[in-house]
């Protein structure tokens, strides 16, 4: 079977400040993929999350984190 990298941008709900979003994807979100790789549905979960540039005039992008999922 072929290997697969799914790689997803995440936003984050507008009404829900940075650290709140922060928490539930360090706590709740990983409980939850970490069951997936329990199961042995998917072979690995890496979370990356956003820095502030360190380059002047380099803009930022919407996207808060990303996922990356790794399949057999």
């Amino acid at each position: 079977m072929p290997k697969t990298k799914l790689i997803a941008l995440i936003d984050r709900r507008r009404d829900l400040g940075l650290a709140a979003f922060g928490h539930h994807w360090r706590t709740t979100h990983r409980t939850l993929i970490m069951r997936l790789v329990a199961t042995g549905i998917i072979k690995g979960y890496v979370q990356n999350y956003r820095a502030e540039p360190q380059l002047p005039g380099l803009a930022l992008r919407s996207e808060e984190h990303t996922s990356e999922l790794q399949s057999h």
